[in-house]
């Protein structure tokens, strides 16, 4: 079933809160980028990067807030790899996993006991396709040798993509109906300023 009622316009102030959530998590990520050693350092940027575009997708429920919120995201951390990938490479990867993510979130809405499985399965999915759009990006030979290391990296992945996107699903759950949260979504979606 195709979510329609996604596809509503975004609003400037929604553009800023998604860029304020890039921007602190992009903080966060180079503070993990500067005191880490490499695989700490993925599974940490793996974690910010899911409970950013995560609180940023369920705060404002609008198809291309994840897309925005990982261009911001690339945009902001252009010069460090904390996955890996920096550059443009980065920012084209990041958006392209993005755009499975929403294709994902559109198509399958699977809700199980309050756990939205679209968005968990969406950003494990959209997070781990990372490690299969950057080799395509510069080689298309490169998927043809499955090497033990990039399946590691696939599963690991996954994964930690999983569990941090359910742990934060749960946390959503008992936050998302408290007053201060319901009065600063109906903010975000007002019309007015």
């Amino acid at each position: 079933m195709f979510a329609i009622e996604l596809f509503q316009v975004i609003r400037i102030k929604q553009l800023f809160f998604t860029l304020f959530v890039a921007a602190i998590t992009s903080l966060f990520l180079y503070l993990a980028d500067y005191f880490l050693p490499p695989i700490p350092l993925l599974i940490v940027s793996l974690f910010f990067l899911v409970v950013g575009m995560n609180l940023c997708v369920y705060m404002l429920k609008r198809v291309g807030i994840a897309t925005i919120f990982l261009f911001f995201i690339a945009m902001l951390t252009f010069n460090i790899a904390e996955l890996g990938l920096f550059g443009w490479n980065k920012v084209l990867t990041y958006v392209i996993a993005a755009i499975v993510f929403e294709l994902i979130y559109l198509i399958f809405k699977i809700e199980v006991s309050s756990l939205h499985l679209d968005m968990i399965l969406g950003t494990a999915i959209s997070l781990t396709s990372i490690y299969l759009i950057s080799p395509i990006l510069l080689s298309q030979t490169i998927l043809l040798v499955f090497n033990p290391e990039l399946i590691n990296l696939l599963i690991i992945t996954f994964a930690i993509s999983i569990i941090s996107s359910t742990i934060f699903a749960l946390i959503w759950g008992k936050l998302a109906s408290t007053k201060k949260i319901v009065k600063f979504e109906a903010y975000l979606s007002s019309l007015g300023r």
